[in-house]
């Protein structure tokens, strides 16, 4: 078992992605959700700054890391492993095994109450962060298929049969993998996204679906990734969703039963800004 270091006892209260300072000059018990008063130096809103605005410069994440290290914050190891080229994986599951340190570092991320993550679910993190970046344009939709590689692909998956049009796009986004970790149908989990996690689940996804199996190809491998907000209709009516998948080694962009249900290992996208004005799917 690898020996984690302890965080500090200093502690703040977030709401909807503020820090403060809790009350307790009462006896009641700390309030659930904490963040630690870090999250207040200039710092580290500075450091967090640099982050957020080149996501793909490793040394700022760096940087933070080595701030977060000083305040004894365990998601400071978790940064400069994900950013090592040979990271320790021992370590990162062992830093990922505490849901609560996740839930936290998530709610930051997202600017929401801890509280109001579901018990037992989790995000898949990248480079310290529950958000992945990603910045690429596409000349088509069929482009952008083309650009994932994929060992597979369904034919009915076409810009036509998803309602999107078909023109230029350019993504620049960061995108969330929200793992609700039990049997879930689709309108609950986008439910969850939308209205707990404030999250962008739009009817154009499937181009960021897209981005991510081009970026990120390797995370395929996984488990399987898919996008509710884009729902094809086939001429008897029925809705299906893109999904990638991987099976038997071979990398896969598929389509799923909207109203099966999904297994509790699959993932969902979603995006944690919304990069395009377009129209959300009613549910």
């Amino acid at each position: 078992m690898l020996k984690l270091q302890a965080p500090p006892i200093k502690v703040g209260i977030v709401a909807f992605g503020l820090t403060k300072l809790p009350d307790l000059s009462s006896d009641n018990q700390l309030p659930q959700g904490v963040l630690f008063m870090y999250t207040q130096d200039p710092q580290y809103v500075e450091l967090l700054s640099q982050v957020e605005k080149k996501p793909f410069v490793d040394d700022h994440r760096l940087e933070l890391a080595n701030f977060l290290d000083g305040v004894s914050c365990l998601r400071g190891q978790l940064i400069r492993e994900q950013c090592s080229e040979h990271p320790n994986e021992e370590l990162i599951k062992e830093l990922l095994r505490d849901r609560d340190n996740c839930h936290m570092w998530a709610a930051q991320d997202l600017g929401v109450n801890p509280n109001i993550i579901p018990p037992g679910s989790k995000f898949e993190f990248h480079k310290g962060f529950a958000w992945w970046p990603v910045h690429t344009s596409f000349h088509s939709f069929s482009a952008a298929i083309a650009a994932g590689r994929y060992d597979h692909i369904d034919p009915h998956l076409t810009a036509s049969s998803l309602c999107i049009e078909d023109a230029p796009v350019t993504i620049d986004a960061k995108l969330v993998l929200y793992a609700p970790s039990r049997r879930i149908f689709s309108e609950a989990a986008i439910w969850e996204m939308r209205r707990r996690l404030n999250l962008h689940v739009e009817q154009d996804q499937s181009w960021e679906l897209c981005a991510f199996g081009e970026k990120y190809p390797d995370v395929q491998g996984i488990s399987s990734c898919v996008a509710l907000g884009s729902i094809c209709v086939d001429p008897r009516g029925r809705r299906s969703v893109p999904y990638l998948d991987y099976w038997d080694a071979r990398r896969k962009l598929y389509l799923g039963d909207w109203g099966a249900g999904w297994c509790p290992d699959y993932r969902f996208l979603a995006a944690r800004d919304q990069f395009l004005g377009v129209r959300e799917f009613p549910i």
